[in-house]
């Protein structure tokens, strides 16, 4: 497996993808101390800069698994939550690139509090491309860590041949087929968030408005 990280920060991603014996084919990262944090645990793996000028397209067909946590401050109770608006919301940059080069695989990362906000355009963009995805929210003491600090998992598969060998159809009919399978799958939330506890709790009942979710679980 082939893999390639964006907002690669000091290599979180690149190290998983090492212990599962893949191939780290690139990094894109602009802050100049995770670079040499990067170039030194990472030598062989070529890097990039500012994701606004990196051009994916010379790595379509090659990379199996795109990783990244695109920035969370568009969406941080933290912070003014302006979304779209930040000029630090890059996803539409990981997005192009995405599309660039065609990955079988995505693994994006991003604040709770991007549910509400831009969650749903964002899993309804790689829909677009014919893309399935789930959603999961998973808890920093899921691995042993004393903070909860949950955070947002998008995983998306876009390959026609899934482990059961189910053949799938990604032509424009096949993808609004898609569409229509998995809007009519949607479950009611399993969690809800309190904004004024900052906490997750089981949710059960569905919106009044019969509004189509996408669900997310939680681990």
């Amino acid at each position: 497996m082939n893999h390639a990280s964006l907002f690669s920060g000091i290599g979180g991603f690149d190290l998983a993808a090492d212990w599962m014996g893949w191939n780290n084919i690139f990094q894109v990262e602009i802050d100049e101390y995770c670079n040499k944090i990067l170039s030194r645990h990472f030598p062989k793996v070529e890097r990039h800069g500012d994701i606004k000028t990196f051009d994916g397209k010379y790595y379509r067909g090659s990379v199996d698994v795109i990783s990244g946590g695109f920035p969370c401050q568009p969406y941080s109770l933290a912070g003014k939550r302006k979304k779209d608006e930040d000029p630090r919301a890059l996803w539409p940059e990981m997005f192009r690139v995405i599309r660039e080069i065609q990955p079988s695989w995505i693994v994006a990362e991003n604040v709770p509090g991007i549910q509400g906000l831009s969650l749903e355009n964002i899993l309804a963009s790689l829909e677009n491309e014919g893309y399935q995805s789930q959603t999961f929210i998973i808890p920093n003491a899921s691995n042993g860590t004393w903070d909860r600090r949950y955070r947002v998992w998008i995983i998306a598969n876009i390959n026609q041949l899934r482990c059961n060998n189910e053949q799938k159809d990604f032509t424009q009919q096949g993808k609004r087929e898609l569409s229509i399978q998995q809007r009519g799958q949607i479950t009611p939330d399993n969690i809800d968030f309190d904004w004024k506890t900052k906490e997750y709790s089981d949710a059960d009942s569905r919106r009044s408005d019969n509004k189509p979710l996408y669900s997310c679980c939680i681990l």
